[in-house]
């Protein structure tokens, strides 16, 4: 989302590609392959030369394993396949986002790529699967044990703390934690939605193959006022549902909407593919001009 709301180019690379040693804070090794490190940067051809730089194994982080990246410039757009989703079923994305989609679907069947504009059942329980699956790869210390640094920690009372400006903790943090504590509290029901979600990576995986991407919205919308995410906490999980399957994901911007703001699409691939992904981002960065400076003006306005 970082990469998205600034208009610039962000690479989620393959779960356990790019080891999380020295972040803060740290899970452990189950969250480790889904909270991965990638580089954002103006232009995409300094997405492989930073990725490659980034790539373990560094021999402390366990969750990562040792990947043979390939090359971008030996991939052929015209033979790709292409699924083109441009949406999960729950919650809408804005007609600008439709609109850019739509536009980078058209230039790569002009390429010669084979487009299929498709629907993925699944999607829809996104934010059910990430908040099970992140729950359930918690191998570490859970959240809120991260933000008490080990003591006793009450998410109600940091909560009401939070609406008196008296609590240390952001609302986001706090919001995670109170997450954590209900998924956490029906392992059943916890353990359903992995099951869902194990099987949503089998069938993504499996349409994809190896000379396939996957083109899915950023957001929900161009990027929001501050705190606007949090109400409703739905509209993030476009990103953070392909962040639990574990699969590379090159985020691409396409320009500005006509109020200035940036647009831009996902660019998902199969695990260890990521060099398809972002030879794509090269590819449509050439075509609709990548980064665009900020239209003040027109934000301002």
């Amino acid at each position: 989302m970082p990469a998205f709301f600034n208009g610039v180019f962000g690479h989620k690379p393959t779960g356990g590609l790019v080891p999380n040693t020295g972040q803060w804070p740290e899970g452990g090794p189950g969250l480790a392959r889904i909270l991965t490190t990638g580089p954002l940067t103006r232009r995409a051809e300094d997405l492989m030369p930073l990725l490659r730089v980034l790539a373990g194994p560094d021999g402390q982080d366990p969750g990562c394993i040792p990947f043979e990246l390939g090359d971008p410039a030996s991939v052929d757009i015209s033979e790709l396949t292409v699924l083109d989703v441009r949406g999960n079923g729950f919650v809408e994305t804005s007609r600008d986002l439709q609109e850019a989609q739509a536009m980078v679907a058209r230039h790569l069947a002009r390429r010669g790529a084979k487009v299929i504009t498709t629907e993925i059942p699944g999607l829809e329980k996104s934010l059910d699967i990430w908040s099970s699956m992140m729950a359930a790869f918690d191998d570490g210390p859970s959240f809120s044990e991260l933000l008490a640094y080990g003591k006793p920690f009450n998410v109600f009372e940091q909560l009401a703390l939070w609406a008196l400006r008296r609590s240390p903790h952001t609302l986001p943090a706090l919001g995670l934690a109170l997450a954590e504590k209900l998924v956490k509290s029906s392992p059943a029901r916890m353990q359903r939605f992995i099951d869902e979600g194990l099987a949503l990576k089998k069938e993504i995986v499996s349409r994809l193959g190896p000379k396939g991407i996957m083109l899915y919205p950023s957001y929900a919308s161009p990027a929001p006022r501050h705190y606007e995410p949090l109400f409703p906490p739905t509209r993030w999980v476009y990103t953070a549902i392909l962040n639990v399957l574990e699969l590379p994901v090159t985020q691409v911007p396409l320009g500005l909407n006509a109020r200035g703001l940036p647009v831009g699409v996902q660019v998902a691939a199969v695990h260890g593919n990521d060099h398809l992904t972002i030879a794509v981002a090269m590819e449509l960065e050439r075509t609709f001009g990548g980064w665009h400076p900020p239209a003040i003006e027109r934000l301002v306005a």
